[in-house]
């Protein structure tokens, strides 16, 4: 048990997973990986300097996981570990939304945990995930046929993210348990080779081990050396990303950069171009091409993929929100929006499309600004928030016009997706004293009511 918890220590120190001060919110699903999490980060909190509260997820995909959620809270209540239940109803929202089961799961489940670190007042937010599942992952992205990046898999730290089970095997979490009394859950799906990560842990990874009964071990070290030279790659790109200047709501830069650049960086450049103008990520093969066409450097020329166009005129490439299919041009300039804002002392009479009413001592000082990477929304009866992007997509708002959509927000939130939808913030109650109306107008051609 000390071997286990020494090893723990070691890695959290060394990847600077806690400091001293940190509260630090456990995800416990109440399987035998989180709870030896659970116990482990107890164990471990005085000795390190952080405090620790945990989470427990209701997905409602199982009969038991009532009984599971209460089990959870029962071990953390004799650990006198603050404990958090959240609700995550993955049915519900796939009937309103669609998508797999695990996608459902995994969005929900973040978003939860989410709120309840913010709740508990957590800087951290611990996963149980292990070097199997590490394994796993990144075979996963050999299979896929993944960079480097992919082959990395798993990182100890992701944003507020810790995972300091990265260092140790199931088979070590399952002999760390053997010293407490308690019958960790077990979650029978995982036994079922229907998903892919099942299918990999429970067929491909004991086939595997045919070839090198250390797979696990060595997959788990391919990700190690792969994660430093990502790391490094990512420096190296980020150097030539300070060439990009913004214009007009999309990316300029001297063509012959792309010329010069080893493919390696040209590539990423390539992909957080594509980030930043609002698209999905290009595939391999679209990659390959836009750099063909860049590094020809044919002026007057066009290209577009995954919801992004690229221009070449007088040595420049000029990268916007757009299709070729679609014979996209450039976006307008930022500027051609205004907000029109107006305060009452009584609520305002039924308004259009292009008008909203917040509760004005509910909200900052709002302002007009323009979607940007990592924006999420909260949208009104929707109990989770959402990435902004591909919410505007299911608004149907066009990918070229993504980019430079306007939208109502204060440096807490975003209230409003102009014309489209209004988040739960900010909404008028019984409660409000003063109405605050917003009126989004196009002023770019002398007119104000220019529709998309």
């Amino acid at each position: 048990m000390d071997g286990f918890l020494t090893k723990v220590r070691r890695f959290g120190r060394s990847r600077g997973l806690w400091r001293p001060g940190d509260r630090i919110l456990a995800a416990v699903s109440g399987g035998p990986d989180s709870l030896a999490l659970l116990l482990a980060l107890h164990a471990l909190a005085d000795t390190e300097g952080f405090s620790l509260a945990c989470c427990t997820v209701n997905h409602h995909l199982r009969e038991e996981a009532a009984a599971e959620t209460a089990f959870v809270a029962k071990v953390a209540g004799e650990l006198s570990v603050p404990c958090l239940i959240e609700d995550a109803d993955v049915p519900a929202w796939r009937r309103a939304h669609g998508g797999s089961v695990e996608t459902a799961a995994r969005e929900l489940r973040y978003a939860a945990l989410g709120r309840a670190a913010e709740a508990a007042g957590c800087r951290r937010i611990a996963a149980a995930h292990h070097k199997g599942d590490q394994a796993e992952t990144v075979l996963y992205h050999v299979l896929r046929g993944s960079g480097t990046r992919g082959l990395a898999g798993m990182r100890p730290v992701s944003g507020r993210l810790i995972r300091p089970f990265l260092c140790v095997t199931r088979e070590e979490i399952t002999a760390y348990l053997r010293g407490f009394p308690y019958e960790p859950c077990h979650d029978r799906t995982n036994d079922i080779p229907d998903a892919v990560r099942n299918r990999l842990r429970l067929l491909l990874l004991p086939e595997l081990e045919a070839y090198n009964p250390q797979i696990r071990e060595t997959l788990c070290r391919t990700a190690e050396i792969a994660a430093a030279e990502d790391d490094y790659m990512e420096a190296e790109t980020a150097k030539y990303e300070a060439a990009l200047a913004a214009r007009d709501g999309g990316l300029e830069a001297e063509a012959a950069l792309f010329e010069r650049m080893p493919a390696a960086l040209a590539r990423r450049l390539l992909r957080r171009i594509w980030q930043r103008c609002g698209g999905r990520t290009p595939d391999f093969t679209e990659t390959e091409r836009l750099l063909r066409f860049l590094r020809a450097a044919e002026s007057g020329k066009w290209t577009s993929a995954a919801g992004t166009a690229v221009r070449l005129s007088g040595g420049r490439a000029f990268f916007y929100p757009g299709s070729t299919r679609e014979g996209t041009e450039p976006p307008r300039a930022a500027g051609s929006w205004e907000l029109v804002q107006t305060v009452t002392a009584e609520p305002p009479a039924a308004h259009s499309p292009d008008e909203i009413v917040l509760d004005a001592d509910a909200v900052g000082t709002v302002r007009l600004r323009f979607p940007a990477p990592g924006d999420r929304f909260a949208p009104k009866g929707f109990s989770g928030t959402k990435k902004l992007f591909p919410y505007m997509n299911e608004l149907h708002i066009p990918a070229e016009a993504r980019r430079t959509w306007p939208l109502a927000a204060d440096e807490r939130h975003i209230y409003w997706i102009g014309r489209k939808k209004a988040s739960r913030y900010g909404a008028p109650s019984e409660k409000t004293k003063r109405w605050l109306r917003l009126a989004l107008r196009r002023k770019s051609d002398g007119t104000d009511d220019e529709r998309h």
